[in-house]
């Protein structure tokens, strides 16, 4: 090597440098989202857990209320449009129900996902199959 070099060899290295801590940043960014992901695939998946036990527990209170309003009609004590309205509760909760339990599919698939999981178009196939 040259002894006078006009300063390039100190410039190849600066520039090597940058490049290194570009791609040292560049990798951080990505691992942290990466976490990010992860970690909200996981709050997302306790929250629609934690909202399937709730509307779980719900559905059970309204079936109870139902029974209750069929044994007051059967027994003269109300009308029937009383075990109708506890009848419609129940099935709108049970419609909550299975909706959250998609939701938490979903979420269980979000977490797959961003954890690195895929899938391809071959596997669809399969799947369909």
């Amino acid at each position: 090597s040259p002894i006078f070099d006009g300063g390039r060899l100190g410039a190849q290295a600066d520039a090597a440098t940058a490049r290194r801590d570009q791609a040292a940043f560049a990798y951080r960014r990505t691992a942290l989202q990466a976490f990010r992901e992860v970690d909200d695939s996981l709050a997302g998946v306790q929250r629609s857990g934690q909202q399937a036990v709730a509307l779980a527990g719900q559905r059970d209170a309204l079936a109870g209320a139902l029974r209750n309003a069929s044994n007051r009609y059967r027994a003269g004590y109300s009308a029937y449009i009383d075990q109708l309205d506890a009848q419609r509760g129940l099935l709108t909760a049970e419609l909550s129900l299975v909706q959250a339990r998609a939701d938490r599919l979903t979420a269980y698939v979000t977490l797959y996902q961003a954890m690195g999981g895929g899938w391809s178009r071959e596997d669809a196939a399969a799947v369909q199959r």
